[in-house]
């Protein structure tokens, strides 16, 4: 009697009946926890090896490189092949990727050109793991639960976000610096494929011509690559909601994330004054803000407006953007970038669940896989060069001015895009 109450006050608790879906959730938030040990670690042993936010620029530019190239090829994959297994290999390659680079910091023989291999094979790894894990909810819960199961999967996320960050500072610090972070996200790795191994669900079904009988020519396998990744593009074309968010955030990944990935280190280190331990609280706070957005949303059903909603939250987030890099008085920058931090990750959280929502609701099942490709590879097509212009501009003016003047371009980018009728209107 007391479980059904709770489960009638935590509709998401449902989902966990469905096996497969508990062990897709189990394995990932394991696999997100390591990830944001590996963060921490990545970001503090560039630093240390090279003094440069140049460098994690080039580092994060090794990693979308391959990004961009495939995933396209990954959307198209993740509508043709079973989902579990391309996110079986992926995770199996990931780590071992992750247990070599541990060994070679371990042997202290790890250098930068390291690095960026290792961002290289995870930005090929991320390319075709991002749309198959997307798309493959349809198929684990059906009906009124998947929207229970995306709030799910996103907390998970997030306290994934908020743990990390801290273990992964604690590792550089106290056990025997980065090498033991990335042998501890390289056992994340392994124990979700684990999950995956023993995970079983229904194949997807087939719905275009890759899925014809096997006897298709190579150049017949092109031409139905090219008409399914039209197909996909075809859609988006026809929601101005989604091609214009997808503009705004190629152009506000630049301002806004750029700033927070290869910047905040360099910030915290050389204008707070702080170390590692700040850096992760930092993420943290940002996670515990997205973690917010996320119960409240979950809790909240026939929302109006969506669009509108999404949007002015995410003026928020590049509000705080701009916080980060004013003068603060001695002392109290650690207090106030948590609390700032933590209204970012609150706008930002908000907007995004709002987004994927809205693209599991509008988008048909079959075509989920390519559409979640273009909108990560626009998202992300500027990003590269915008990583090494807001490397070299931090290396050349320093991390604030590059926060002051990241954060008003995103708010007045954002505010551009409350002027699109179809946007404000937004169910």
């Amino acid at each position: 009697m007391i479980v059904a109450t709770i489960e009638e006050r935590v509709p998401a608790l449902k989902v966990l009946h469905h096996r497969p879906f508990a062990l897709l959730l189990s394995g990932q938030f394991i696999s997100s926890l390591g990830d944001g040990v590996f963060r921490v670690a990545l970001a503090w042993e560039v630093l240390l090896l090279t003094r440069s936010a140049l460098a994690m620029g080039t580092v994060f530019f090794a990693g979308l490189v391959p990004t961009l190239l495939f995933t396209l090829l990954g959307g198209v994959a993740a509508d043709r092949i079973p989902r579990r297994l391309i996110l079986l290999w992926s995770d199996m390659g990931r780590a071992m990727v992750v247990t070599l680079v541990a060994s070679l910091a371990l042997l202290h023989l790890l250098q930068f050109w390291h690095l960026v291999g290792l961002s290289l094979l995870f930005g090929v790894a991320d390319s075709f793991f991002q749309p198959a894990y997307q798309s493959i909810m349809p198929q684990l819960v059906k009906g009124e639960l998947l929207q229970s199961a995306n709030s799910l999967c996103r907390l998970s996320i997030l306290l994934s976000r908020i743990a990390g960050p801290p273990l992964g500072a604690l590792c550089v610090v106290a056990l025997g610096g980065p090498a033991s972070a990335f042998a501890l996200d390289g056992v994340s790795f392994l124990v979700s494929v684990c999950c995956l191994v023993v995970l079983s669900l229904p194949a997807a079904t087939p719905t275009s011509s890759l899925g014809h009988a096997g006897s298709v020519e190579a150049t017949g396998r092109i031409r139905g690559i090219l008409t399914d990744i039209q197909a996909g593009l075809r859609f988006v074309s026809k929601a101005t909601w989604l091609w214009v968010t997808i503009v705004i955030a190629a152009i506000t990944n630049v301002t806004y994330m750029v700033p927070l990935a290869i910047a905040l280190p360099k910030l915290v280190h050389d204008v707070y004054g702080a170390g590692p331990w700040l850096y992760g609280i930092l993420i943290a706070a940002d996670g515990a803000g997205a973690i917010v957005a996320a119960i409240g949303l979950s809790q909240l059903h026939h929302l109006r407006r969506r669009g509108l909603l999404a949007y002015t939250s995410l003026l928020l987030s590049c509000l705080s953007l701009t916080v980060l890099g004013l003068p603060l008085p001695h002392g109290t920058e650690p207090m106030v970038a948590t609390i700032t931090c933590i209204c970012a990750g609150f706008g930002l959280g908000i907007f995004e669940v709002m987004e994927i929502t809205l693209l599991q609701t509008y988008v048909p099942e079959d075509k989920l896989g390519r559409v979640f490709s273009i909108d990560m590879l626009g998202s992300f097509v500027l990003i590269p060069g915008g990583l090494v212009f807001v490397g070299m501009l931090t290396d050349r003016v320093g991390p604030a001015p590059v926060f002051i003047v990241g954060g008003l371009l995103s708010l007045g980018l954002v505010a551009l895009g409350l002027c699109i009728r179809d946007i404000r209107e937004l169910a």
